[in-house]
């Protein structure tokens, strides 16, 4: 089947939106994602710039510390509507270093080729 502008159609989510923005630092994803309605920044890195005003709990530097930020914002009654993760590839390595912990590896590559990845998949 060719598909052209004819087989566009309207449709209604049921779901709220889940939106991933990917860019070089410095671009402007921090910006455009305090104008998003009533945000809060759950932020691995400092990402705002200098004219941003942002909803945050600061600088999460563990897992720990992003996940209580999470369950605040599930249990806690409030006014936002919108969850922002700043940034995703800054909170990997905070999964990583939870996994590790937990395992007593000393990274997350000693229990050997990829299953280290796998295990902060499944945590």
């Amino acid at each position: 089947m060719a598909l052209s502008l004819a087989n566009l159609k309207r449709v209604r989510a049921k779901d709220p939106p889940r939106v991933l923005i990917y860019s070089p630092p410095g671009m402007g994803k921090t910006t455009l994602a305090n104008e998003f309605p009533n945000a809060v920044f759950l932020q691995s890195e400092q990402g705002e710039g200098a004219d941003n005003e942002l909803t945050t709990f600061g600088l999460l530097t563990d897992y720990n510390a992003f996940m209580e930020g999470i369950t605040a914002l599930y249990n806690d009654k409030h006014e936002y509507q919108t969850v922002v993760v700043d940034t995703a590839d800054k909170l990997e390595p905070l999964v990583w270093a939870a996994v590790c912990e937990a395992n007593k590896w000393d990274s997350i590559e000693q229990p050997g080729y990829g299953k280290g990845y796998i295990a902060a998949d499944l945590f």
